[in-house]
């Protein structure tokens, strides 16, 4: 569950770009373990980015991807309950 907007890189270090680059390399990490995963986006509306970064590591984790602009308990609850088919 992420808006997208990384910002500090794993050095620790400010940043967007970096930090981006080892989000992306961590979810690509994460698509070799085999597991099914889902990336909640929960950046809020009126976003231009494009394509929208949680897409971005959504795709390379190899992760089903859904917007949640509104995430509480309840929405989070029925969103994954939705991608793991109850």
């Amino acid at each position: 569950m992420s808006d997208g907007r990384a910002n500090i890189g794993k050095d620790g270090q400010p940043g967007r770009a970096q930090a981006m680059d080892d989000a992306l390399l961590a979810a690509r990490r994460m698509r070799g373990l085999g597991v099914a995963m889902l990336a909640i986006d929960t950046s809020g509306p009126g976003r231009a980015e494009s394509p929208a970064p949680t897409l971005r590591i959504a795709q390379a984790m190899g992760a089903s991807y859904i917007k949640l602009a509104v995430a509480d308990a309840g929405r989070v609850n029925a969103a994954v309950r939705a991608a793991a088919g109850r």
